[in-house]
């Protein structure tokens, strides 16, 4: 893609102010539209999109709910802004994601004898894929595999217990992840213990989640 067209996407959106519309107005879908602002302030051709929040320079789709400055002697040392994304940004995100997978999950035969207008729902609460704990510290082993033993196991004991239904709901709530990356959280700075490399974590909790979900779903 051109520079001109990168700036077109980046003049629609600053028009309009919304994915949703820009998408729209050239005729195109709204993960494309993102993945051109994103590529446009890389070659600085959006000057309003960057990490520099503190700046007044927020993503496109976001906005700032919390801003927090430190003065000493009467300076600017340090601000912190809490940026957080549009509803219409997290719809657009998870229509693409819908996209993305659609027609591509294995047809699975759900068990017979369901109870009409019935529903299982199941929540994972917290789980905090890859964290490292060690009984001799913490009172408790947790790594990545114990993450996987512990909620596939339950998801399937639940499942047993439960009974088949004509539908279910899976619903994962709070820190799905321990970390954002390899040694740290990206929002908070703090260290944490972590166990093996971040994408190794990511393969773990997308194979166990599917797991849960075909489970579910043969029920």
């Amino acid at each position: 893609m051109s520079n001109d067209s990168w700036r077109r996407y980046a003049e629609v959106y600053a028009e309009t102010g919304s994915l949703r519309m820009t998408a729209k107005t050239l005729g195109v879908n709204e993960s494309t539209v993102r993945r051109s602002l994103k590529r446009a302030a890389e070659r600085g051709d959006y000057p309003g999109y960057g990490n520099d929040s503190g700046n007044g320079m927020v993503p496109p789709g976001h906005s700032i709910v919390k801003n927090t400055v430190h003065y000493k002697n009467g300076e600017l040392v340090q601000q912190w802004a809490r940026i957080v994304p549009s509803m219409e940004d997290i719809e657009g995100w998870v229509d693409d994601l819908c996209e993305r997978v659609s027609g591509k999950g294995r047809i699975i035969k759900p068990r017979s004898g369901k109870l009409e207008a019935s529903l299982n729902e199941l929540v994972i609460g917290d789980p905090h894929a890859g964290m490292y704990a060690w009984a001799a510290e913490t009172g408790t082993d947790y790594d990545v595999d114990i993450f996987r033993d512990v909620h596939v196991g339950a998801v399937t004991k639940s499942i047993e217990r439960l009974g088949p239904t004509e539908d279910a709901v899976l619903c994962v709530l709070g820190d799905l992840f321990h970390a954002d990356n390899m040694k740290t959280t990206e929002r908070s700075g703090n260290v944490l213990d972590v166990d093996g490399r971040i994408d190794r974590v990511m393969d773990v909790v997308e194979k166990a989640l599917v797991e849960c979900i075909e489970l579910m779903a043969a029920n």
